[in-house]
Protein backbone atom coordinates (compact mmCIF):
# COMPACT_ATOMS: atom_id res chain seq x y z
CA UNK A 1 0.00 0.00 0.00
CA UNK A 2 1.21 3.42 -0.68
CA UNK A 3 2.16 5.50 2.20
CA UNK A 4 0.19 7.99 3.48
CA UNK A 5 2.73 10.99 3.60
CA UNK A 6 2.87 10.20 -0.43
CA UNK A 7 -0.63 9.80 -0.65
CA UNK A 8 -1.42 13.40 0.73
CA UNK A 9 1.55 14.57 -1.50
CA UNK A 10 -0.01 13.97 -4.82
CA UNK A 11 -3.48 15.04 -3.01
CA UNK A 12 -1.89 18.21 -2.04
CA UNK A 13 -0.50 19.08 -5.61
CA UNK A 14 -3.60 18.41 -7.33
CA UNK A 15 -6.61 19.52 -5.15
CA UNK A 16 -4.63 22.03 -2.78
CA UNK A 17 -5.67 25.23 -5.16
CA UNK A 18 -9.54 24.10 -5.44
CA UNK A 19 -10.00 23.33 -1.90
CA UNK A 20 -8.49 26.55 -0.96
CA UNK A 21 -10.88 28.26 -3.45
CA UNK A 22 -14.06 26.86 -2.03
CA UNK A 23 -12.57 27.74 1.65
CA UNK A 24 -12.34 31.44 0.55
CA UNK A 25 -15.94 31.32 -1.02
CA UNK A 26 -17.46 29.99 2.35
CA UNK A 27 -15.29 31.60 5.09
CA UNK A 28 -15.23 34.87 3.25
CA UNK A 29 -11.56 35.87 4.21
CA UNK A 30 -8.21 34.46 2.81
CA UNK A 31 -6.28 34.29 5.86
CA UNK A 32 -8.67 32.32 7.64
CA UNK A 33 -8.83 29.63 4.06
CA UNK A 34 -5.22 29.57 4.08
CA UNK A 35 -5.36 28.08 8.00
CA UNK A 36 -7.68 26.28 7.90
CA UNK A 37 -6.38 24.42 4.57
CA UNK A 38 -3.35 24.11 6.45
CA UNK A 39 -5.65 22.55 9.74
CA UNK A 40 -6.90 20.24 7.08
CA UNK A 41 -4.29 18.75 5.91
CA UNK A 42 -2.74 18.39 9.35
CA UNK A 43 -5.64 16.64 10.50
CA UNK A 44 -5.29 14.15 7.24
CA UNK A 45 -2.31 12.90 8.36
CA UNK A 46 -3.50 12.48 11.39
CA UNK A 47 -6.63 10.68 10.95
CA UNK A 48 -5.78 8.71 7.34
CA UNK A 49 -3.38 6.47 8.72
CA UNK A 50 -5.73 5.51 11.45
CA UNK A 51 -9.13 5.44 10.18
CA UNK A 52 -7.97 5.63 6.14
CA UNK A 53 -8.13 7.64 2.76
CA UNK A 54 -11.80 8.85 2.31
CA UNK A 55 -13.06 8.33 -1.24
CA UNK A 56 -13.34 11.54 -2.01
CA UNK A 57 -10.61 13.38 -0.36
CA UNK A 58 -11.15 16.88 -1.90
CA UNK A 59 -14.78 16.99 0.07
CA UNK A 60 -13.14 15.99 3.19
CA UNK A 61 -10.43 18.55 3.38
CA UNK A 62 -13.38 20.91 2.12
CA UNK A 63 -15.48 20.00 5.08
CA UNK A 64 -12.66 19.57 7.81
CA UNK A 65 -11.08 22.71 6.92
CA UNK A 66 -14.72 24.55 7.23
CA UNK A 67 -14.96 22.96 10.61
CA UNK A 68 -12.07 24.68 11.77
CA UNK A 69 -12.79 27.95 10.18
CA UNK A 70 -16.21 28.30 11.24
CA UNK A 71 -14.75 27.53 15.14
CA UNK A 72 -12.13 29.48 15.02
CA UNK A 73 -14.54 32.35 13.66
CA UNK A 74 -16.74 31.68 16.55
CA UNK A 75 -13.92 31.95 19.26
CA UNK A 76 -13.27 35.33 18.04
CA UNK A 77 -16.44 36.50 18.06
CA UNK A 78 -16.73 35.86 21.84
CA UNK A 79 -13.38 37.09 22.27
CA UNK A 80 -14.32 40.45 20.33
CA UNK A 81 -17.62 40.73 21.68
CA UNK A 82 -15.95 40.60 25.32
CA UNK A 83 -13.54 43.08 23.94
CA UNK A 84 -15.65 45.97 23.34
CA UNK A 85 -17.42 45.73 26.29
CA UNK A 86 -14.55 46.49 28.51
CA UNK A 87 -13.74 49.36 26.37
CA UNK A 88 -17.22 50.36 26.66
CA UNK A 89 -17.34 50.60 30.44
CA UNK A 90 -14.10 52.70 30.05
CA UNK A 91 -15.74 54.71 27.49
CA UNK A 92 -18.60 55.62 29.82
CA UNK A 93 -18.55 54.00 32.92
CA UNK A 94 -22.12 52.48 33.91
CA UNK A 95 -20.68 53.27 38.18
CA UNK A 96 -18.56 55.35 39.66
CA UNK A 97 -17.79 58.70 40.28
CA UNK A 98 -15.71 59.20 36.83
CA UNK A 99 -17.81 59.58 33.45
CA UNK A 100 -14.67 57.57 32.22
CA UNK A 101 -12.34 54.71 33.17
CA UNK A 102 -9.19 54.73 30.86
CA UNK A 103 -7.53 52.67 31.91
CA UNK A 104 -10.17 49.93 30.88
CA UNK A 105 -9.99 51.57 27.37
CA UNK A 106 -6.37 51.41 27.37
CA UNK A 107 -6.73 47.37 28.56
CA UNK A 108 -9.63 46.99 26.12
CA UNK A 109 -7.43 48.44 22.96
CA UNK A 110 -3.99 46.24 24.01
CA UNK A 111 -6.15 43.26 24.00
CA UNK A 112 -7.44 44.39 20.87
CA UNK A 113 -3.81 45.28 18.95
CA UNK A 114 -3.12 41.14 20.63
CA UNK A 115 -5.92 39.85 18.82
CA UNK A 116 -4.85 41.57 15.12
CA UNK A 117 -1.73 39.69 16.13
CA UNK A 118 -2.11 36.29 16.91
CA UNK A 119 -5.47 36.03 14.63
CA UNK A 120 -5.36 39.31 11.86
CA UNK A 121 -9.04 38.74 10.93
CA UNK A 122 -11.22 41.70 8.92
CA UNK A 123 -13.49 42.18 12.64
CA UNK A 124 -10.45 42.19 14.53
CA UNK A 125 -8.96 44.91 12.65
CA UNK A 126 -12.74 46.81 12.53
CA UNK A 127 -12.85 47.13 16.32
CA UNK A 128 -9.80 47.87 16.95
CA UNK A 129 -9.90 50.69 14.56
CA UNK A 130 -12.95 51.44 15.97
CA UNK A 131 -11.84 51.38 19.70
CA UNK A 132 -9.19 53.89 18.67
CA UNK A 133 -11.08 56.04 16.47
CA UNK A 134 -13.62 56.45 20.03
CA UNK A 135 -10.89 56.70 21.84
CA UNK A 136 -9.31 59.64 19.67
CA UNK A 137 -11.98 61.73 21.15
CA UNK A 138 -11.85 61.27 25.01
CA UNK A 139 -9.72 64.24 25.22
CA UNK A 140 -12.79 66.15 24.55
CA UNK A 141 -15.46 64.55 25.84
CA UNK A 142 -15.95 65.64 29.22
CA UNK A 143 -16.26 69.59 30.76
CA UNK A 144 -14.06 70.52 33.48
CA UNK A 145 -16.79 70.07 35.85
CA UNK A 146 -17.34 66.21 34.03
CA UNK A 147 -20.14 66.71 32.41
CA UNK A 148 -20.30 64.87 29.15
CA UNK A 149 -20.22 66.48 26.11
CA UNK A 150 -21.78 65.02 22.93
CA UNK A 151 -20.21 64.86 19.42
CA UNK A 152 -21.63 67.94 17.56
CA UNK A 153 -20.04 70.32 20.65
CA UNK A 154 -16.57 68.81 21.10
CA UNK A 155 -13.35 71.17 20.75
CA UNK A 156 -11.66 69.07 17.76
CA UNK A 157 -8.81 70.25 18.10
CA UNK A 158 -8.34 68.34 21.54
CA UNK A 159 -8.94 64.93 19.49
CA UNK A 160 -5.95 63.01 19.20
CA UNK A 161 -4.57 63.38 15.36
CA UNK A 162 -2.06 60.56 15.74
CA UNK A 163 -4.59 58.01 17.06
CA UNK A 164 -7.06 58.83 14.16
CA UNK A 165 -4.58 58.54 11.60
CA UNK A 166 -3.72 55.00 13.01
CA UNK A 167 -7.68 54.34 12.98
CA UNK A 168 -7.89 55.31 9.91
CA UNK A 169 -5.18 52.80 8.86
CA UNK A 170 -6.35 50.05 10.69
CA UNK A 171 -10.10 51.00 9.16
CA UNK A 172 -8.81 50.44 5.76
CA UNK A 173 -7.26 47.09 6.48
CA UNK A 174 -10.80 46.17 7.88
CA UNK A 175 -12.24 47.12 4.93
CA UNK A 176 -10.30 45.06 2.25
CA UNK A 177 -12.81 41.78 2.52
CA UNK A 178 -15.94 41.88 0.31
CA UNK A 179 -18.05 40.64 3.34
CA UNK A 180 -17.68 43.46 5.61
CA UNK A 181 -18.14 43.15 9.57
CA UNK A 182 -20.36 45.43 11.69
CA UNK A 183 -17.33 46.57 13.66
CA UNK A 184 -15.70 47.91 10.51
CA UNK A 185 -19.02 49.75 9.35
CA UNK A 186 -18.67 51.31 13.08
CA UNK A 187 -15.28 52.04 12.06
CA UNK A 188 -15.67 53.63 8.88
CA UNK A 189 -18.33 55.73 10.13
CA UNK A 190 -16.29 56.95 12.61
CA UNK A 191 -13.47 57.97 10.29
CA UNK A 192 -15.92 59.86 8.19
CA UNK A 193 -16.71 62.22 11.25
CA UNK A 194 -12.97 62.07 12.04
CA UNK A 195 -12.28 63.74 8.50
CA UNK A 196 -14.15 66.49 9.72
CA UNK A 197 -12.47 69.53 11.09
CA UNK A 198 -16.18 70.86 12.42
CA UNK A 199 -19.70 69.46 12.59
CA UNK A 200 -20.84 71.54 9.52
CA UNK A 201 -17.64 69.82 7.70
CA UNK A 202 -19.27 66.36 7.95
CA UNK A 203 -19.53 63.82 4.98
CA UNK A 204 -23.66 62.73 5.74
CA UNK A 205 -23.79 61.42 2.11
CA UNK A 206 -20.38 58.67 3.14
CA UNK A 207 -22.14 58.19 6.74
CA UNK A 208 -25.70 57.59 5.30
CA UNK A 209 -24.30 54.82 2.64
CA UNK A 210 -22.70 53.36 5.96
CA UNK A 211 -25.69 53.17 7.73
CA UNK A 212 -27.63 51.55 4.53
CA UNK A 213 -24.94 48.68 4.85
CA UNK A 214 -25.10 49.10 8.77
CA UNK A 215 -29.04 48.63 8.49
CA UNK A 216 -28.80 45.58 6.50
CA UNK A 217 -25.90 43.81 7.99
CA UNK A 218 -27.40 44.34 11.74
CA UNK A 219 -30.39 45.96 12.41
CA UNK A 220 -31.68 47.97 15.49
CA UNK A 221 -34.07 50.58 16.58
CA UNK A 222 -30.79 52.72 17.42
CA UNK A 223 -29.38 52.19 13.78
CA UNK A 224 -32.74 53.14 12.13
CA UNK A 225 -32.36 56.54 14.29
CA UNK A 226 -29.28 57.34 13.15
CA UNK A 227 -29.64 56.82 9.72
CA UNK A 228 -33.07 58.76 9.70
CA UNK A 229 -30.58 61.39 11.03
CA UNK A 230 -27.47 60.91 8.49
CA UNK A 231 -30.24 61.03 5.44
CA UNK A 232 -31.95 63.96 6.88
CA UNK A 233 -28.57 65.78 7.54
CA UNK A 234 -27.50 64.70 3.69
CA UNK A 235 -30.54 66.09 1.74
CA UNK A 236 -30.79 69.09 3.81
CA UNK A 237 -34.21 69.32 5.96
CA UNK A 238 -32.68 71.81 8.58
CA UNK A 239 -35.40 70.81 10.69
CA UNK A 240 -34.96 66.89 10.76
CA UNK A 241 -36.62 64.08 9.10
CA UNK A 242 -40.20 63.29 10.21
CA UNK A 243 -41.86 59.81 10.28
CA UNK A 244 -44.74 58.28 10.43
CA UNK A 245 -45.00 56.05 13.61
CA UNK A 246 -47.63 53.80 14.30
CA UNK A 247 -49.19 52.62 17.81
CA UNK A 248 -51.52 49.50 18.17
CA UNK A 249 -51.91 49.68 22.02
CA UNK A 250 -50.96 45.77 22.25
CA UNK A 251 -52.01 44.36 18.90
CA UNK A 252 -48.99 45.06 17.09
CA UNK A 253 -48.06 41.71 16.36
CA UNK A 254 -51.55 40.57 15.14
CA UNK A 255 -51.38 44.18 12.91
CA UNK A 256 -48.04 43.04 11.58
CA UNK A 257 -49.31 39.40 10.61
CA UNK A 258 -51.97 40.97 9.11
CA UNK A 259 -50.25 43.45 7.02
CA UNK A 260 -47.66 40.82 5.94
CA UNK A 261 -50.47 38.45 4.20
CA UNK A 262 -52.80 41.64 3.19
CA UNK A 263 -50.27 43.72 1.73
CA UNK A 264 -47.02 41.27 1.35
CA UNK A 265 -45.13 43.76 4.43
CA UNK A 266 -41.85 42.39 5.54
CA UNK A 267 -40.80 42.59 8.94
CA UNK A 268 -37.19 43.82 9.06
CA UNK A 269 -36.74 44.32 13.24
CA UNK A 270 -38.88 43.61 16.45
CA UNK A 271 -37.59 44.47 20.05
CA UNK A 272 -39.82 43.60 22.65
CA UNK A 273 -39.90 45.47 26.49
CA UNK A 274 -38.04 42.23 27.78
CA UNK A 275 -35.39 42.80 25.42
CA UNK A 276 -34.43 46.11 25.72
CA UNK A 277 -30.54 46.12 26.44
CA UNK A 278 -31.58 48.66 29.30
CA UNK A 279 -34.40 49.46 31.96
CA UNK A 280 -37.08 51.44 29.78
CA UNK A 281 -38.01 55.06 31.27
CA UNK A 282 -40.32 55.45 34.38
CA UNK A 283 -43.85 53.83 33.42
CA UNK A 284 -42.70 51.91 30.03
CA UNK A 285 -43.71 49.24 29.90
CA UNK A 286 -47.48 48.82 31.46
CA UNK A 287 -47.40 45.20 33.78
CA UNK A 288 -48.74 42.70 31.57
CA UNK A 289 -46.77 44.65 28.13
CA UNK A 290 -43.37 43.02 29.31
CA UNK A 291 -43.62 40.63 26.49
CA UNK A 292 -45.03 43.23 23.82
CA UNK A 293 -43.11 44.92 20.67
CA UNK A 294 -41.19 47.98 21.83
CA UNK A 295 -40.35 48.91 18.86
CA UNK A 296 -40.50 47.05 15.30
CA UNK A 297 -39.95 48.20 11.74
CA UNK A 298 -41.43 46.99 8.24
CA UNK A 299 -41.57 47.47 4.64
CA UNK A 300 -44.26 48.26 2.32
CA UNK A 301 -43.08 48.08 -0.96
CA UNK A 302 -39.86 51.15 -0.92
CA UNK A 303 -41.14 52.68 2.21
CA UNK A 304 -40.26 52.17 5.41
CA UNK A 305 -42.78 52.37 8.37
CA UNK A 306 -42.44 51.92 12.30
CA UNK A 307 -44.33 50.84 15.38
CA UNK A 308 -44.77 50.14 18.36
CA UNK A 309 -47.44 48.23 21.07
CA UNK A 310 -47.21 51.28 22.87
CA UNK A 311 -46.50 51.78 27.16
CA UNK A 312 -49.96 49.90 27.73
CA UNK A 313 -53.81 49.09 26.88
CA UNK A 314 -54.43 52.31 28.78
CA UNK A 315 -52.61 54.80 26.74
CA UNK A 316 -53.90 57.56 24.53
CA UNK A 317 -52.53 57.13 21.93
CA UNK A 318 -54.36 57.43 18.24
CA UNK A 319 -52.63 55.37 16.39
CA UNK A 320 -50.26 57.84 15.05
CA UNK A 321 -47.82 59.74 15.66
CA UNK A 322 -44.91 61.74 13.99
CA UNK A 323 -41.27 61.30 15.34
CA UNK A 324 -39.39 63.87 14.57
CA UNK A 325 -35.18 62.87 14.66
CA UNK A 326 -32.60 65.94 14.95
CA UNK A 327 -28.75 66.20 15.19
CA UNK A 328 -28.18 68.18 18.30
CA UNK A 329 -29.50 68.16 21.58
CA UNK A 330 -29.60 72.59 21.38
CA UNK A 331 -32.04 71.24 18.13
CA UNK A 332 -34.22 68.91 20.25
CA UNK A 333 -34.79 71.21 22.99
CA UNK A 334 -36.23 74.21 20.94
CA UNK A 335 -38.16 71.89 18.43
CA UNK A 336 -39.70 70.29 21.66
CA UNK A 337 -40.69 73.39 23.38
CA UNK A 338 -42.25 75.06 20.03
CA UNK A 339 -44.23 72.01 19.61
CA UNK A 340 -45.30 71.41 22.89
CA UNK A 341 -46.79 75.29 23.23
CA UNK A 342 -50.02 75.31 23.52
CA UNK A 343 -50.22 71.49 23.56
CA UNK A 344 -49.37 69.31 26.15
CA UNK A 345 -46.08 66.77 26.97
CA UNK A 346 -46.41 63.37 27.44
CA UNK A 347 -42.86 62.38 28.27
CA UNK A 348 -40.50 64.82 29.23
CA UNK A 349 -36.76 65.40 26.69
CA UNK A 350 -34.46 62.56 28.88
CA UNK A 351 -31.96 60.62 28.04
CA UNK A 352 -32.33 56.67 27.32
CA UNK A 353 -30.29 54.22 25.90
CA UNK A 354 -31.58 54.80 21.94
CA UNK A 355 -31.44 58.50 22.29
CA UNK A 356 -29.28 61.02 24.51
CA UNK A 357 -32.93 62.61 24.58
CA UNK A 358 -36.22 61.75 23.46
CA UNK A 359 -39.40 62.98 24.40
CA UNK A 360 -43.41 62.41 23.36
CA UNK A 361 -46.19 65.51 23.14
CA UNK A 362 -49.04 66.22 21.52
CA UNK A 363 -49.32 69.54 19.93
CA UNK A 364 -52.37 72.37 20.24
CA UNK A 365 -53.48 70.32 16.85
CA UNK A 366 -54.06 67.01 18.79
CA UNK A 367 -50.99 65.66 16.66
CA UNK A 368 -48.58 63.30 18.83
CA UNK A 369 -44.81 63.99 18.38
CA UNK A 370 -41.95 61.75 19.58
CA UNK A 371 -38.78 63.77 19.53
CA UNK A 372 -35.05 62.51 19.86
CA UNK A 373 -31.58 63.29 19.11
CA UNK A 374 -29.31 60.35 17.36
CA UNK A 375 -26.18 58.62 19.21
Amino acid sequence: MEPISQILDAVYRTESRRVFATLVRILGDFDLAEEALHEAFASALEQWPRDGVPENPRAWLVSTGRFRGVNVIRRLESVLDVVYLVFNEGYSASSGDSLTRVELSAEAIRLGRLVVELLPDPDAFGLLALMLLHESRRPARASADGELILLDKQDRTHWDRAMIAEGRSVTERALEVPSVGTFAIQAAIAAVHADADNPVATDWRRIAAWYDLQLRADPSPVVELNRAVAVALRDGPEAGLAQPYLFFGGRCEEALEHYRTAIGAQVEMVLRFSESPEQPPPGMPAPGFESKIMHCSFKVGGSTIMASDGCGPGATYSGFSLALSLATEAEAEKAFAALADGGAVKMPLVKTFWSPLYGQLVDRFGIEWMVMVAL
